[in-house]
């Protein structure tokens, strides 16, 4: 009865070992999936913030573009405003000297 009660608790301890290298198994597949998990969502979300970064690079891009072709136009209609000023005076000038002249 003795030996019957001693293998009964070898049997029960070897489930319990058992139990614990399976729930053990078990575990580190678990946290191996996570980290599996975690690791590809950080590979979406940088993939997604290189984009965001992307398009702001080429907004900002676009931006500088719009001001230096504006500030360009701005300097050539201010230099031709001032040809037509020169100009102008130039005209009068003759004017004024035909007038004088007659």
């Amino acid at each position: 009865m003795e030996a019957d009660a001693r293998a009964q608790q070898r049997r029960e301890a070897l489930e319990v070992q058992q139990y614990a290298q399976v729930s053990a198994a078990e575990k580190m597949a678990y946290e191996k999936m996570i980290d599996e998990l975690v690791a590809e969502k950080k590979r979406e979300t940088d993939a997604k913030q290189e984009q965001q970064w992307d398009r702001e690079d080429a907004a900002r891009i676009n931006l500088l573009k719009s001001v230096y072709a504006s500030r360009e136009q701005e300097v050539a209609l201010h230099a031709h405003k001032k040809h037509d000023e020169k100009w102008m005076k130039q005209y009068e000038r003759r004017n004024m000297e035909d007038e004088v002249d007659r």
